[in-house]
């Protein structure tokens, strides 16, 4: 029998008593009854509304009464589990926090606390003992992760807690996968949602990324994807900020806002931070990342010569690594660790080569006499035979890989000449050409090819100021490998240095933790703590640093979705042992299923009143 009938049965009650205290009276006749019948043709209607009148105020007493009795049954059996040791989760992460809920939560883990009496309280980081007498306090150190729900279940269980509260905003949790929890019917589960997620605005950034700028080499790109929640309009300002200097900024609707380009100087190493500013951006509206020195260049020469002028170009240690090749006996497994590969005064080229290492970038250098079918194979384009004439190069300092080289603009009759070996045709792109329009340097796909012999001019290209910047551009181009420029809590970080007895820590300012770590020969791989805070942090060995690093909030934490207050009701109302409720502002109620916390008030205050309405009704309505 459902609760409608017993609601029924119990309103029969005041219908019953209704009519026996009303019921039909004798009739007696007298001699003369004409003042009687008089009398009652004026009271008739006041009777017959009266009638009614207390009818339905002692239902409504009844109601009041019966409305009353099941909300503190259900407040009982809300509070009933609580009576000894409860096990309450509070989801200290940033996104949960929000809205000062961690406030409202200090005084619902009291609310928890004088009805329970103790309380095992858990957070992300933490668990600790609170008995009747312990004040109650939520730890001021947020966690940069939301709360794993298969923790919390694990930890609940693992102490045998028949009472459940969990505080939490629920962030991108599915409500069906939530479901999957509640299995064990003999515990109670009370779920209180701190903050409504799906109402707040936020920009945040996805993913940040570090590329050579294409139109101009000696310019780095920053390129910053967004994502946008529950923001239809507005705009926001994004900053690109180093230390306390604002290098960029640009304005942008968020409706547009998808990809944000910042260029700067390759040369520009260090920490910087992109800020969000807008009236409706309040959370993680800074992400930083460090720029660090550009790694070394992995480049390998195939050369027979013994002494050649390559490895005087790429002879700084600081720049690059160079190993060397015989081009009869290739290792390549080595090759395909190489940036760039250099190959100089070979009269035909391996197929294999450029088959294997198709990652991989080239320079080729050609002899005076070549196989002239190999390097067509090779760089894919013609190569007819051309009148061997000395002729002064053209050079383009807009190109991208010449943009940068020169503070001014080089005049006619001032370049270097140079022979070139053959009319090129076919698909490519030229970078340098011959005043008579022949090609003198040009790119195809991943390969750089010199329409030249060094040998056969002592003076020429390879003796100019030209010579070195280009060769450097095009190593730096063919690497544009940097160190990656932040990293998230629980990632691993992987450190050039050998393994020793002293440990690596990360530092920033007086917080010091030594991360777990493995060794791979030449390298050390770090693990990141999963509540490492964000900010800029040092790795250091003894007083030595390693290098710099930077930590951001996670993309989840980010994510403004959540299921709100009604969603979760609706989902878990199948579930009898589920009690969904969330913050409320109020002095002596913290949290409450729906209203039910606050109607039992309501109701008795209507009971009372009803009962004087009635006292009313019987003392002045005749």
């Amino acid at each position: 029998m459902n609760f409608w009938w017993y609601f029924i049965l119990f309103l029969l009650v005041p219908i019953l008593v209704h009519l026996f205290d009303f019921r039909k009276a004798r009739k007696l006749h007298f001699s003369s009854v004409k003042y009687i019948i008089n009398f009652a043709s004026k009271t008739k209607s006041n009777t017959r509304l009266k009638y009614f009148l207390i009818l339905s105020n002692r239902i409504l007493i009844f109601s009041s009464l019966i409305v009353l009795i099941v909300i503190l049954l259900a407040k009982q059996q809300f509070s009933s589990g609580a009576e000894g040791l409860v096990g309450v989760h509070f989801d200290n992460s940033i996104s949960s926090s929000l809205g000062n809920a961690d406030v409202k939560v200090e005084n619902g883990l009291r609310q928890i606390k004088q009805e329970a009496g103790a309380m095992l309280l858990f957070n992300n980081q933490s668990k600790s003992f609170i008995d009747k007498n312990s004040i109650v306090s939520v730890s001021n150190n947020k966690t940069p992760r939301s709360i794993s729900l298969a923790n919390v279940f694990d930890l609940f269980n693992e102490n045998s807690l028949t009472t459940h509260y969990l505080f939490s905003d629920f962030q991108t949790i599915d409500v069906d996968e939530l479901k999957k929890n509640f299995v064990d019917s003999l515990k109670s589960y009370h779920l209180i949602l701190t903050n409504d997620l799906s109402k707040m605005k936020n920009v945040s950034i996805d993913s940040l990324y570090l590329i050579p700028n294409q139109d101009n080499l000696s310019e780095l790109s920053i390129l910053v994807r967004f994502k946008v929640f529950n923001m239809a309009s507005g705009s926001v300002v994004v900053k690109l900020v180093k230390g306390t200097r604002q290098l960029s900024s640009v304005v942008k609707d968020v409706t547009e806002l998808d990809v944000v380009r910042f260029d700067i100087s390759k040369d520009n190493y260090g920490d910087f931070e992109i800020v969000i500013d807008g009236d409706d951006v309040s959370f993680d509206n800074t992400f930083h990342f460090t720029i660090g020195e550009r790694l070394k260049s992995r480049i390998t020469i195939l050369s027979s010569e013994k002494r050649d002028i390559i490895r005087a170009v790429y002879r700084n240690s600081q720049l690059f690594e160079v190993e060397e090749q015989d081009v009869t006996n290739l290792d390549f497994e080595r090759l395909k660790e190489s940036d760039l590969v250099v190959i100089t005064n070979q009269n035909s080229l391996p197929e294999a080569l450029r088959n294997q290492l198709e990652n991989v970038s080239f320079i080729i250098f050609p002899s005076d006499s070549i196989d002239v079918d190999s390097y067509e194979d090779f760089i894919d384009v013609s190569m007819l035979s051309s009148e061997r004439v000395l002729s002064e190069i053209s050079i383009d300092s807009n190109h991208p890989l010449l943009k940068g080289v020169f503070e001014e603009k080089l005049k006619d009759g001032l370049m270097p000449s140079e022979v070139s070996l053959f009319q090129i045709k076919g698909n490519f792109e030229p970078v340098i050409q011959f005043r008579g329009g022949n090609t003198f340097l040009l790119k195809k796909k991943n390969v750089y090819f010199f329409n030249s012999s060094f040998k056969s001019n002592s003076g020429g290209f390879k003796s100019n100021a030209l010579f070195l910047p280009i060769l450097y551009q095009i190593a730096f181009s063919a690497t544009g490998s940097m160190e990656t420029p932040y990293y998230y809590p629980g990632e691993r970080i992987i450190v050039s240095a050998k393994a020793t007895d002293i440990p690596i820590k990360l530092v920033r300012n007086n917080y010091e933790i030594i991360p777990a770590f493995n060794s791979n020969g030449s390298q050390i791989i770090l693990e990141l703590p999963d509540d490492l805070l964000e900010g800029k942090y040092t790795l250091m060995r003894n007083q030595d640093t390693l290098r710099r690093i930077s930590i951001n909030i996670p993309k989840d934490e980010s994510i403004m979705k959540a299921p709100n207050f009604e969603e979760m009701k609706r989902a878990l109302a199948d579930l009898n042992n589920v009690s969904v409720s969330k913050i409320i502002d109020s002095d002596d109620i913290v949290f409450a299923t729906g209203s039910q916390s606050s109607l039992w008030k309501y109701a008795l205050i209507l009971a009372v009143f009803l009962i004087l309405t009635e006292t009313v009704l019987h003392r002045y309505l005749r």
